[in-house]
């Protein structure tokens, strides 16, 4: 992942989420940062993720 590098070592978290678009607008709103807009899996669900505005980096997830 091409992040990897300019973001060093980390750890993601993921939490289950009804709607990406919303969290991402929301973060926004509250001062975060998309990171990887949503990617679909089929057959399985979406993902996306955002660095929050202390600079956690944070994957949300939406099951198919």
């Amino acid at each position: 992942m091409r992040f990897a590098a300019e973001w060093g070592t980390y750890v993601t978290i993921y939490i289950e989420v009804e709607d990406l678009e919303a969290y991402l607008k929301k973060s926004g709103e509250l001062g975060g940062k998309t990171l990887v807009p949503p990617v679909t899996l089929p057959g399985q669900g979406s993902f996306a993720s955002l660095a929050a505005p202390e600079g956690n980096i944070i994957g949300i997830w939406k099951s198919e």
